[in-house]
């Protein structure tokens, strides 16, 4: 597991204020099995996250928001591993 901590305060010169705690904890599981010794299986299930923030483009115009929005996402892998022709 990983944990992520951020904050961030901002002001924006139309006066917006920005101001940001973001804390998440990230996971990780993977599995293999072996066939024999040429072929092996794997599986893996992780979860990822980006911190939300502060936008830049706010600065000069103050019809954009002053932030955005933290992003999650659970990545699933199966796949396998093989040797042909005797290598």
């Amino acid at each position: 597991t990983t944990d992520a901590r951020q904050r961030v305060n901002s002001l924006t010169s139309t006066g917006q204020v920005a101001n940001f705690e973001f804390s998440e904890t990230t996971w990780r599981v993977n599995g293999e099995y072996h066939l024999d010794d040429d072929k092996m299986l794997y599986a893996n299930v992780s979860t990822g996250f980006r911190s939300g923030g502060f936008n830049g483009g706010a600065l000069t115009d103050p019809r954009l928001p002053a932030s955005f929005a933290p992003e999650t996402v659970t990545a699933y892998e199966i796949g396998s591993k093989n040797r042909f022709l005797d290598d």
